[in-house]
């Protein structure tokens, strides 16, 4: 009895711990914009961006994602950030090459 007790603890923590390494491993590896990982507005994106010394700052939506194109220190830039946790999306190489 002690050792059927002591396999079904042992499966339930190897379960657990996978169950945590895959969860781990689907967040999303783009720096925070926002810290907090909660969802984010548009407003707060642009605030965050123009307190960074972002200038011609212009946002717009692609599902859940808030894309934003702007220049800082005379370099254009563009990124995309999720608005459910406030990070920046990894950069798409769209290059054939």
């Amino acid at each position: 009895m002690n050792r059927l007790i002591a396999c079904v603890i042992g499966a339930a923590l190897l379960a657990g711990g996978a169950g945590l390494m895959i969860a781990k491993a689907q967040q999303a590896p783009g720096a925070a914009l926002i810290a907090g990982d909660r969802p984010v507005t548009a407003e707060q994106v642009w605030e965050k961006l123009q307190s960074d010394g972002w200038s011609n700052i212009v946002i717009s939506r692609n599902g859940r994602y808030i894309e934003v194109t702007g220049s800082r220190n005379g370099q254009a830039g563009k990124m995309a950030v999720d608005s459910q946790t406030g990070r920046v999306r990894a950069a798409d190489d769209d290059d054939d090459d």
